[in-house]
Order: C-alpha cells, then structure tokens, then sequence
C-alpha cells in the first residue's frame, strides 16, 4: 500500500513491490495474481482500514462540526504530510477513475467521504444549505490532498479550514436559534 502510495502504480516495479512486501515475485504472483490484483488488494486494504476508520471517527452517524473539522485539520499531520499524499487522490490522478486496477476501491472512498461530510452538514445546519456547503468542503478536502501529494502545503491552509468551519458553525447556531424560536412559538 505505501509503496504504490509513494510511486504509483506505473512507478514501480515487481522488484520494488517484493522488497516493499518482503516476498518474493513467485509468491506475490500466486496470492495476487498480478500486479493489479495486488494493487487492488492494496487500494481494498487502504480504503477500508485507513479511508473508512478516518471517516468513521470524523464523518460517522453521531459526529459534529467540530469532528468535521478535525477530519479536515488531520490533513496536515502525518502521514498525509510525508509528500505521498493519498493513495486513492494520487490514483485517481494516475489512472482517471473508469478502468483503473482500483477503480471500485475509488469509487468507494469517494462514497464514503461524500456521505460523511454530507450527513454531518445534513444534521448540523440549515437542511437547503447543506448540499452546496458539502460540495465546496469536498472541493476543499480533495484539494488539500493535491496540495499534499504535491508538497505544496502552506502555512494559511489551516486557517482556511478554521475559517470556513467558524463559518459553518456560525450557520449552525442560526439554524439552531430558529429552530428554537419555532418550537417556542408552536
């Protein structure tokens, strides 16, 4: 897994992937098949332990803005700081996403960041501002993942993450105080 992290899928080679893994190619041959069903195997492994896990401590059925924010703000520590980036950002830039080794591991963890960053602003703020909000904190999440890949962090970018979650929380205590005002009044 980190090795097609750190080179790709095309960047390396068998010999690379046995001293990565520790087998030999005979063996990596008879439990994957080839070198994409190993990359498969490495992509299922990476989204359903390390995509999923994130997901699920940050983005899950109870989580808040704050967990929200801290998905986004883990970003910026390692691993995702050691220039490698995301397995599944960095082969979605290799391979586009039809017709990839990983292509369903990939659709996968695009599912799955959407539907968390989705739920937690469907509960969070006011229900007709939640789509849109959720489509630019993907944009904002995807980017930051380039940016990591491409070693390009900068000092501002959590700031900027601060900032748009301050104002997310802000149309969170609106849509809270309304609520308020609309049960008082019934």
């Amino acid at each position: 897994m980190h090795a097609f992290r750190r080179h790709g899928y095309a960047g390396i080679s068998i010999k690379q992937l046995e001293e990565a893994t520790g087998l030999s190619s005979g063996s990596l041959y008879n439990a994957y098949g080839d070198k994409e069903g190993l990359f498969r195997a490495a992509m299922a492994f990476y989204v359903d332990g390390y995509v999923a896990g994130r997901i699920a401590a940050h983005a899950g059925p109870v989580a808040t803005l704050d967990d929200l924010e801290q998905l986004f703000l883990t970003l910026f520590r390692e691993p995702m700081t050691d220039g490698n980036g995301c397995l599944v950002v960095n082969s979605t830039m290799e391979f586009g996403t039809q017709g990839s080794p990983g292509e369903e591991a990939m659709a996968r963890s695009f599912d799955l960041v959407t539907a968390g960053i989705h739920g937690v602003l469907e509960r969070e703020i006011e229900p007709e501002r939640a789509a849109a909000e959720a489509d630019k904190l993907l944009l904002l999440y995807h980017g930051i993942l380039v940016f990591s890949r491409a070693g390009r962090f900068d000092e501002g970018f959590e700031d900027a993450v601060r900032s748009q979650f301050d104002i997310l929380r802000q149309s969170r205590d609106r849509f809270r105080s309304r609520q308020g005002t609309t049960q008082k009044e019934e």
